[in-house]
């Protein structure tokens, strides 16, 4: 038995912050304080399942998230950046698209997380598999969430967050 510690999983997370609240906020229950809290709880321990540290970034056209909200639920494995997209259609996908690009060929990034379910990102979604590297999708629902990442992905990277907001 090796007394190595084991390697840490590092990974990079684009948050697509609309495309969840949305849903949400349909489903009824949750005010607006209470979304923001309980969605970002849900997606830091969904995230803690596939990464031990991570690029954190979140995507939102209107602003309406706010930094704190996660550093109240222990997001020190996280290096946050909050991103502020114009209110324009594809903006954040784009956006997203641009720094999962980026990171790409990063050394020591070896997975990828989406907190969507648009169909917005199967090309990006495609490159990162073809890289080498684990993608993981978090939509919201299944309601919420594009059918082409079924035949792409392994079951088991396709974490709804529904069931995890509490």
């Amino acid at each position: 038995m090796s007394n190595e510690p084991k390697p840490e999983r590092l990974g990079a997370i684009f948050v697509d912050w609309d495309n969840l609240v949305i849903p949400v906020e349909m489903d009824g229950g949750l005010n607006v304080s209470e979304i923001n809290i309980h969605l970002t709880r849900a997606l830091l321990e969904v995230s803690l399942r596939f990464v031990d540290k991570a690029h954190l970034f979140i995507f939102t056209s209107e602003g309406n998230i706010n930094r704190n909200y996660f550093l109240e639920v222990d997001a020190e494995e996280f290096d946050l950046e909050l991103i502020v997209v114009p209110s324009e259609k594809d903006a954040a996908d784009e956006a997203i698209r641009l720094k999962a690009e980026e990171l790409m060929n990063e050394e020591g990034i070896f997975t990828f997380i989406f907190a969507s379910g648009d169909g917005y990102f199967v090309d990006i979604a495609k490159k990162l598999k073809q890289a080498g590297k684990k993608v993981v999708f978090m939509p919201y629902s299944n309601d919420h969430f594009h059918n082409q990442y079924r035949v792409l992905l392994d079951p088991s990277n396709i974490v709804f967050l529904k069931p995890h907001i509490r």
